[in-house]
């Protein structure tokens, strides 16, 4: 070991966001190769590991927050799987859902989203289309204040 780094709590949500380790919810979870890629694995910090959503369209990704942060920007590190069309939704109860943005124009790789900041318990990626034939598939989804 030559170098390390000592975060505290606040450094580490600075620099990985709010959603690491939260509960997560998603529409769909895929196995292939005898390996599953199930919706836990798209906040847990670790860029080796992934969410992958079943190869069909619409599919969803939702994080609870719980206590309601104020959230203004998400990024989406996607595996070569990426959405095209699709909204970043926010909500108070994790049943009634209101769009902060909304693209048809999804690039893959790594996606900055801004938007007005929104006091908010959930955060959901909801993908209407995908890029590729394969599903919805993230390293990580990140959401910041």
């Amino acid at each position: 070991l030559r170098d390390f780094e000592t975060l505290s709590a606040g450094d580490r949500a600075k620099r990985d966001g709010l959603a690491v380790g939260k509960k997560v919810v998603a529409s769909s979870s895929t196995t292939q190769g005898g390996e599953t890629y199930p919706a836990a694995l798209a906040v847990d910090g670790d860029t080796g590991t992934r969410w992958s959503s079943d190869f069909s369209d619409p599919q969803w990704i939702a994080v609870d927050l719980g206590a309601p942060p104020r959230v203004s920007r998400v990024e989406l590190e996607w595996e070569a799987a990426y959405g095209k069309a699709y909204k970043i939704q926010v909500s108070t109860d994790g049943e009634t859902w209101t769009d902060v943005h909304a693209t048809d124009a999804g690039k893959g790789g790594l996606e900055v989203i801004r938007f007005a900041p929104v006091e908010t318990r959930w955060i959901r990626y909801h993908g209407t289309a995908r890029g590729t034939q394969f599903g919805h598939s993230l390293w990580e989804l990140r959401v910041f204040p």
